[in-house]
C-alpha cells in the first residue's frame, strides 16, 4: 500500500492486539497477492483523501508518512496549498491523494510460524525470525482492507468486464447482486460475473523509478458469498485515525507520529487508537 501500515480484521469494539500493519492487504514484489473483493459497490464512503508528508519522521529513522486529510476546511496542508496555487511545483506544496478503500478476503498463501503463530508471506518469520521452509503454505483467509489509487481500481474494473459466466436464474448470488443488471438475460446467456465472484491475483514489480507496477489476473468464478463475511469487515474507525491540525503541522515540521501518540497518552487524550492495544509498527 505504500503507506505506514498494511494487513487481520479488527472487528468492531473487540480491538485485537495485533500489528497495525495486519489490517491491510500487502502488495510486494516478493510474492503474488491473492484476494477476493467483498465490497460489491464503490461508494463515496470508499474514498478517502490523504497527504504524503515527506518530512515526517518514522521509527526507522527514515522520513515520509501518509496521513488522512481531516477535511479541506480544517487541514493546515490544504490551507497552505491554497496560498501556493497554481504553483504545484512549489517545495511546500503537498498534493492531495485520492485513495479508494474496500473490504477484501486475503487468500494469499502464508506460512504460520510454529513458534509465535505469526502468519508470514515468506519463508522466514517476520516476527521471530524462525525459518519456515518446511512449513506448509495455506491461504491467509482473513478479511482486510485494500487501499490503492484510482489507477489500480481502473484495472480491476476492466478485469471485471472481462470475466463472464452463464446466467443462471437459480443462482442465489445472481438474484441478490445487481438484480436489475440481469433483467433482460435468459438462462445460459453469457453475462458479467461481477467483481465479487472471482479471486484476483496481483503480481507486483518495481519500475525504473522505484514505484510498483501491478499486473492483475482473474481466477475462476466461484460461489464465495461476500455476505458471509460482513460481520468480519474491518472497523474503519480503528484502521484510520484523524490527526489534529496542530499535530499535522508537527509532522510537516519534521516531527513523528510516535511522539504525537506519546503526547496524547501523557495528556490522557488518547482517541482509542493506541488504547485499543494496536501496535502501529514502523511509524
Amino acid at each position: 500500500m505504500g503507506n505506514f501500515y498494511d494487513e487481520s480484521a479488527i472487528n468492531g469494539p473487540n480491538k485485537i492486539k495485533t500489528n497495525f500493519a495486519d489490517t491491510f492487504l500487502v502488495l510486494s514484489p516478493e510474492y503474488k497477492s491473492v484476494f477476493q473483493v467483498l465490497t460489491p459497490v464503490i461508494t463515496k464512503e470508499s474514498v478517502i483523501w490523504k497527504h504524503y508528508v515527506k518530512a515526517a519522521l518514522r521509527k526507522s529513522g527514515q522520513r515520509g508518512i501518509s496521513i488522512v486529510c481531516p477535511g479541506m476546511d480544517i487541514c493546515p496542508i490544504c490551507t497552505k496549498n491554497s496560498t501556493l496555487m497554481p504553483d504545484k511545483k512549489h517545495p511546500d506544496y503537498i498534493p492531495p491523494q485520492k485513495r479508494i478503500v474496500i473490504q477484501v478476503l486475503d487468500l494469499t498463501p502464508t506460512r504460520g510460524c510454529p513458534v509465535c503463530a505469526f502468519d508470514n508471506y515468506t519463508t522466514k518469520c517476520f516476527s521471530c525470525g524462525f525459518v519456515l521452509s518446511d512449513v506448509e503454505e495455506k491461504p491467509c483467509n482473513r478479511v482486510k482492507l485494500f487501499e490503492r489509487g484510482t489507477t489500480l481500481f481502473q484495472q480491476l474494473a476492466l478485469l471485471e468486464e472481462s470475466v463472464e459466466m452463464p446466467y443462471d436464474p437459480g443462482d442465489a448470488l445472481f438474484a441478490e447482486d445487481n438484480q436489475n443488471q440481469y433483467i433482460d438475460s435468459k438462462p445460459g446467456d453469457m453475462v458479467c460475473a461481477g467483481i465479487t465472484r472471482f479471486p484476483i491475483t496481483i503480481a507486483s514489480k518495481v519500475d525504473a523509478k522505484g514505484g510498483l507496477i501491478n499486473i492483475c489476473t482473474a481466477g475462476p468464478v466461484n460461489t464465495l458469498n461476500w455476505r458471509d463475511y460482513v460481520d468480519l469487515f474491518v472497523d474503519m474507525d480503528v484502521a484510520y485515525f484523524t490527526l489534529l491540525p496542530t499535530e499535522i503541522l508537527e509532522l510537516v515540521a519534521g516531527g513523528s507520529l510516535s511522539a504525537i501518540f506519546k503526547a496524547r497518552r501523557d495528556a490522557d487524550l488518547g482517541d482509542g487508537v493506541e488504547d485499543g492495544g494496536i501496535d502501529h509498527g514502523d511509524i
